[in-house]
């Protein structure tokens, strides 16, 4: 499973899937690892001798949603 990230409509349709009279609990945590030293959106993973992107998808759109009109 993954978050419904489709808007008004795909959640109207997402939530068509519920019982009637029943409920949706929608439970959302970052997917986004923060380096010791602080940088978000980088992560050391074990092994590993840099710190890498983690989660360059997660990083893109926030980067998108964050972006001027005059800048995208």
């Amino acid at each position: 499973g993954g978050a419904p990230y489709v808007g008004e409509t795909g959640f109207a349709a997402f939530s068509s899937h519920v019982a009637d009279n029943g409920d949706i609990i929608v439970v959302f945590g970052p997917h986004v690892g923060i380096s010791e030293a602080g940088d978000i959106g980088k992560y050391l993973r074990e092994g590993q001798t840099a710190d890498s992107t983690a989660c360059g998808a997660v990083i893109g759109a926030y980067n998108a949603c964050v972006c001027s009109d005059s800048e995208a």
